[in-house]
């Protein structure tokens, strides 16, 4: 990720944290709205507010001590990314 400084960093999440954050992008996919959660040190907002662009477009935004990233994403590639998720992973 690249902080509001433009600097690149990253972080770790364990699978556990990534179920976390990956159930929270599928529960504001099924509601159409935003879902915001609190994992580790970094939170986690989800819009999936059907907007007048593109009702197939959502917002994924993370926050954390070395900034923030702001993302756009298409619906159907998210749901691709959580089913190899829990294939890979298993679903608990």
């Amino acid at each position: 990720m690249s902080n509001s400084g433009g600097e690149i960093q990253s972080t770790k999440l364990s699978v556990n944290e990534a179920r976390q954050v990956l159930r929270s992008i599928q529960h504001a996919c099924d509601l159409n709205d935003v879902v915001k959660i609190k994992v580790g040190e970094l939170t986690w907002t989800t819009d999936a507010r059907l907007g007048s662009k593109d009702a197939e477009d959502i917002v994924i935004k993370f926050d954390g001590p070395g900034g923030f990233v702001r993302t756009p994403a298409k619906r159907k590639d998210v749901t691709a990314a959580m089913t190899e998720f829990v294939n890979r992973f298993g679903p608990n």
